[in-house]
C-alpha cells in the first residue's frame, strides 16, 4: 500500500436529536434513572 491517501473524508448525524425528555414519553424511565450510573 505505498501508493495509498486519503482522498476524503465525512460524518453523518441524525435527523433529530433524542433528549431524555424524548426518552420518558417512549418508555417508563425519567431523566434521574436515565443520568444516574449505578
Amino acid at each position: 500500500m505505498t501508493n495509498s491517501s486519503i482522498t476524503g473524508w465525512g460524518k453523518c448525524l441524525p435527523p433529530t436529536v433524542l433528549t431524555n425528555h424524548d426518552l420518558e414519553g417512549l418508555v417508563d424511565t425519567n431523566d434521574d434513572w436515565i443520568t444516574s450510573r449505578p
